[in-house]
């Protein structure tokens, strides 16, 4: 017997439409069954188990969430606040049928991956940062790298964290979603970010990463706890088994952030100026972890070269790439021991 999906809605000329188009869907992986009112949707769902309900914001109560469902979600109106918003993620009502029904499926797969997360070993997991007191692109060319060299082997997610990151424009690239969404979406919904994932996260040269915050203000309004948190979430949902963080230094020294990550790597350039101040960077960090977890900060002694535009994410140098190999070795070994 195949799981119900359920559809209410109390106008009757979009849910007998709707329901011709779920009819015409002959792979969708469950049975169908369509109402018009939430009388009738209560009275079905006494004797039989309902997996994803898909209700109007009209047909929605309290009557209607006490019933056995497995996961609702709202067909939202466009008119401004979804009822109930907060508790079940919502899709618009008034786009094409095919979009409704994919972005329905896009949610219901990504609340089963996160069912089976818990299941994913945690050493399959890793959580890496990368800071400087003053190398900052040098920061990110090395972030952006072990990125990429990352992905050869398991799936990563590269995450800039800082105010001013400068990579809308220095890639010319505008982006309809960044990390300012998904931050949202956090907020309203903790433990079901995972489907939003897919739809902001973008991929390029091998790398794939959250576009960066639209404002400033994000970063500074949110504490180093929530970003923990919201990172550890990306990571149990399953989606990917490590993330790259690109972060400013104010946010790595503060504890929950510097205990997040496995290992912390502190960039440097070349000169004197920049050794001396990364060694204060790294002292402030070995004071915001336990002292015999200090070997997990690293400092990293990088060359200056010239970096521009789409190249950022799209090559680096071989000192660059040797350097991170090197580095990046020592946390596999890390893992397995």
């Amino acid at each position: 017997m195949r799981n119900v999906m359920a559809v209410c809605d109390v106008e009757k000329d979009y849910a007998c439409h709707f329901m011709e188009y779920l009819n015409q869907r002959r792979k969708l992986p469950f049975e169908i069954q369509v109402f018009t009112s939430p009388e009738a949707l209560i009275s079905y769902a006494r004797s039989r188990h309902v997996e994803l309900l898909l209700i109007s914001e009209k047909a929605m109560s309290e009557e209607v969430r006490k019933i056995d469902a497995g996961r609702i979600i709202v067909l939202s109106e466009g008119g401004g606040q979804v009822k109930y918003e907060g508790q079940y993620p919502s899709v618009s009502k008034y786009q094409g049928a095919g979009q409704v029904v994919r972005e329905v499926l896009d949610c219901y797969g990504a609340w089963q991956k996160a069912m089976c997360a818990d299941d994913v070993p945690s050493a399959g997991r890793l959580a890496i940062a990368f800071c400087s007191a003053g190398e900052q692109t040098l920061k990110t060319e090395a972030a952006v790298t072990a990125a990429r060299y990352l992905a050869g082997d398991r799936k990563t997610l590269y995450i800039n964290l800082e105010r001013c990151s400068g990579i809308t424009d220095l890639t010319g690239e505008k982006y309809d979603k960044t990390l300012s969404d998904l931050l949202f979406y956090y907020h309203r919904e903790k433990n079901r970010i995972a489907y939003r994932l897919d739809g902001i996260v973008r991929k390029t040269g091998g790398l794939s990463f959250l576009p960066p915050v639209q404002n400033r203000e994000d970063i500074d309004e949110t504490g180093a706890e929530e970003w923990a948190a919201m990172i550890r979430e990306i990571l149990r949902t399953g989606e990917y088994e490590a993330v790259v963080l690109d972060v400013e230094e104010r946010l790595i020294c503060r504890k929950p952030m510097a205990e997040l990550c496995q290992k912390i790597f502190v960039v440097s350039g070349e000169s004197s100026a920049s050794r001396a101040r990364c060694g204060v960077l790294k002292g402030a960090l070995e004071e915001a972890i336990s002292e015999e977890e200090a070997e997990r900060i690293v400092a990293v002694q990088l060359r200056e070269t010239p970096v521009s535009g789409e190249d950022l994410f799209s090559e680096s140098n071989p000192h660059m790439e040797k350097v991170i190999r090197e580095i990046l070795a020592e946390v596999s070994t890390d893992e397995n021991t």
